[in-house]
């Protein structure tokens, strides 16, 4: 309803996250939620994103509009299923004292 009434928000907008996206990528890591080839894997599709928000931003028209909607359709999913395989694992508390317990570990 936004594009309808106030067209030239609804293109900052979807800048504004596209973009945003890369910074949330690279943050993952320094979380230590995600390793650091997350954000090296994933800076090529949030690019494609932005470069196609970014066309939205200048020309405005319905084709720019329907390539930036269906791009999004396949990125967020894709970027989900990324984060997950490179998903940083933590050692549970029990496996780090049975690593300081066993003699094999020393």
């Amino acid at each position: 309803m936004m594009s309808v009434t106030h067209p030239a928000m609804c293109k900052r907008v979807a800048l504004r996250h596209s973009l945003g996206l890369i910074a949330l990528s690279t943050l993952a890591p320094v979380l230590d939620v995600t390793t650091w080839t997350f954000p090296i894997i994933s800076l090529s599709i949030n690019l494609y994103i932005s470069y196609l928000a970014a066309r939205f931003y200048y020309k405005g028209d319905r084709n720019s509009a329907r390539k930036l909607f269906f791009c999004s359709l396949w990125h967020l999913p894709m970027l989900l299923l990324l984060a997950l395989t490179c998903k940083k694992y933590s050692r549970s508390q029990e496996d780090t004292a049975l690593l300081t317990l066993t003699p094999a570990a020393k």
